[in-house]
């Protein structure tokens, strides 16, 4: 579905864009640079592509590997001592770690390691084409997904996905121009090898399609000799939802269990007596980040808590600052500044494609009620564009909205509305478009209540970031809508 190309993937690990273009074309590994942002995430923009302009046509730093070798009088000029020491430690311990770990601890995929793209084997057409910096064609791009694959079943007759994956990043990385997932604009989409990850996966599947010897995976093997414990099956949530610290191990430095406790139940004592408004004070803050590790193991917890116990234990979870904060350390992701900033710039972009297709009359009187409105603000383009989407998918708009008078309160909805389990955005207004106060409800109660001048962003980070933070499935009936807001 062209669709696809409009917005940018939201999971970790965060990407830099067509901006790293000029550092691709250089043949440099973007990997690198995506490493050092890791170690100092707080730099801006501008700031990370200075520095690691200077390593790179300075110090020489042209891959992962490098940064193990670096020292502090390479970049001291442009960091503080401590973010020099942070930035030396954490690649002098990684030096000897830049295998990843998937492949170092699957033997199955251990001739990755080794792989060579036989890119002499390419169409002439393709040749050129990375030549010049041009995009493949699509026939082009299907010979060399062919290709590929033919060479990767040398080395294993059923790659897996995780295979896939790493051939996939090697070859956008060497050719990002003409390979990488781009929007007409040249900017790059999500990570920028998801379509290749999948052509690569779908070629292997259609070659298998006859053999059920190798179609047909084995089972993974343990190496525990325990014969009465069974290797586990499924797949835990961190893999599911893209989370990055999603159990913690260790307690925070001069931390105990007994003194996380305290600290929850200080926190508790605050909300009781100030209200949410507490949740921007300092101390809650360092002590929402130090009892992280504390939240996650009621959360994770089998039997999983109800919203409400959680709710009991850790009342500021339930405040924006809380939830999005939480969101924060559990994927490394800023969800308030990447959602909104999509939101509106992918929203555009999302209006602009269904007024050029309007392919369906849901999506009409959609573009109707847009066209309606004399000045499109931003609350209204973000809106419009997730309503677009849902009529897109053929979903009903309230499978994620509940529309309620704006002069609805908590316990007025709940007493006059059957909430479902799943969470709902409540938009306060006349109409959807029109609504400027927004609630969010789980498991049949109001939970989250905005303050008056966020805007829908918030709102819809908030409503996003709950599946996240509390282990939720997506519901069925918006599903499509909510994957598609997460790529």
């Amino acid at each position: 579905c062209p669709l696809d190309s409009v917005v940018s993937y939201l999971e970790p690990p965060c990407c830099l864009f067509a901006s790293l273009s000029a550092f691709f074309f250089l043949g440099m590994d973007v990997e690198w640079i995506q490493e050092f942002q890791k170690v100092l995430p707080e730099l801006d923009h501008e700031k990370l592509m200075t520095i690691t302009g200077h390593l790179s046509s300075v110090v020489g730093v042209t891959k992962k590997e490098d940064l193990a070798f670096v020292e502090k009088e390479d970049f001291q000029e442009y960091l503080t001592p401590i973010q020099c020491r942070k930035v030396i430690q954490a690649f002098k311990q990684r030096g000897e770690k830049c295998i990843p770990k998937s492949l170092k601890e699957n033997t199955q995929n251990s001739w990755i390691l080794q792989f060579q793209i036989p890119w002499e084997q390419m169409p002439v057409s393709l040749s050129q084409a990375i030549l010049r910096g041009q995009r493949a064609s699509p026939a082009d791009r299907r010979a060399m997904v062919r290709v590929v694959v033919s060479a990767m079943q040398q080395h294993c007759p059923n790659p897996n996905r995780a295979a896939c994956i790493e051939i996939a990043k090697m070859i956008v990385s060497k050719y990002p121009l003409t390979f990488s997932d781009m929007t007409e604009e040249g900017e790059q989409i999500g990570i920028g090898y998801y379509s290749l990850i999948n052509q690569l996966k779908t070629r292997v599947e259609h070659v298998n399609r006859n053999n059920t010897t190798e179609r047909i995976r084995k089972p993974r093997s343990t190496t525990q000799s325990n014969s009465n414990t069974s290797a586990k099956t499924t797949r835990c949530k961190v893999d599911s939802y893209g989370c990055v610290n999603w159990q913690p191990k260790c307690l925070p430095e001069g931390e105990t269990t007994d003194s996380l406790e305290k600290r929850r139940q200080d926190m508790v004592a605050i909300f009781q007596s100030a209200g949410p408004r507490a949740a921007d004070w300092p101390d809650v803050d360092a002590s929402m980040s130090l009892t992280y590790i504390y939240q996650r193991h009621m959360i994770n917890g089998c039997p999983p808590p109800s919203i409400n116990d959680i709710q009991e234990q850790w009342p500021f979870l339930f405040t924006k600052r809380g939830l999005c904060d939480h969101f924060k350390i559990l994927t490394e992701i800023d969800i308030c500044d990447r959602l909104g900033e999509a939101l509106q710039t992918k929203g555009k972009r999302i209006l602009d494609f269904f007024r050029r297709n309007p392919h369906n009359k849901n999506i009409q009187r959609v573009l109707q009620d847009i066209d309606g409105i004399s000045a499109m603000q931003q609350n209204k383009t973000a809106i419009a564009a997730v309503l677009l989407l849902l009529n897109h998918f053929v979903e009903e708009e309230e499978s994620i909205f509940i529309l309620k008078d704006t002069t609805s309160t908590k316990a007025s909805i709940e007493r006059d509305v059957t909430l479902p389990s799943s969470p709902r955005l409540i938009m306060l207004g006349t109409t959807y478009l029109d609504a400027a106060k927004w609630m969010v409800s789980m498991e049949g109660k109001v939970v989250y209540i905005l303050d008056e001048h966020l805007g829908f962003a918030d709102a819809f980070s908030v409503f996003f970031g709950s599946y996240y933070a509390f282990n939720l499935e997506y519901q069925e009936p918006a599903c499509a809508t909510l994957e598609f807001i997460q790529r």
